[in-house]
């Protein structure tokens, strides 16, 4: 750099409260320098010479790093699963009887309500998903025999026992109640 040095630029970062994710490339090989740089913050020291490809994989490591991505997410991706759907299907899985809407949902996984609409769709769709969702969490408590039918819909999400009933009879073929006597336990 013409003016500065790098680890003079991490010298004033530090002392304006700035913490870049901060890699170095350089052509100093002493130890000391390497060592400033760490205790500045640095993540990475690169040496040069180094290859273009190398350089390439530390910053994709970076930004996976920044990103949070994990090894998870990459065999979620892999397995040709989408990242923010699976995140988004985690979320509902844990708050299925909240009242749940996508913009919250959205928000939770880090991206636009409408790009999730969007993502969801190409499944089975937002509401579809938390619906048959929170139906698999309510044949648990029909099967249980413990409570009221008007009760597991509003302990499963649902504000209304009626639309409960219609969109359960939709996900099972049958009412609550057919359900209820046909699998009792």
């Amino acid at each position: 750099m013409p003016l500065k040095n790098g680890i003079e630029v991490m010298q004033e970062a530090k002392r304006a409260g700035i913490l870049p994710y901060t890699m170095i490339l350089s052509g100093y090989d002493e130890f000391r320098y390497c060592q400033q740089a760490i205790r500045l913050g640095a993540e990475d020291y690169l040496l040069k010479p180094v290859r273009s490809s190398d350089i390439l994989q530390k910053l994709k490591e970076a930004a996976d790093e920044i990103e949070g991505v994990t090894k998870d997410t990459e065999e979620t991706i892999a397995e040709g699963k989408n990242y923010f759907v699976e995140r988004a299907k985690e979320y509902m899985g844990e708050h299925y009887y909240e009242n749940l809407t996508l913009m919250e949902v959205a928000g939770k996984v880090g991206i636009t309500a409408g790009y999730l609409s969007t993502l969801f769709s190409q499944e089975k769709g937002f509401v579809d998903y938390l619906n048959e969702l929170r139906i698999d969490h309510a044949c648990t408590y029909l099967r249980q025999n413990y409570l009221k039918t008007y009760e597991i819909a509003y302990k499963v999400g649902f504000h209304d026992e009626k639309y409960f009933s219609k969109v359960f009879k939709r996900v099972m073929g049958q009412s609550p109640s057919e359900y209820r006597k046909a699998n009792r336990t």
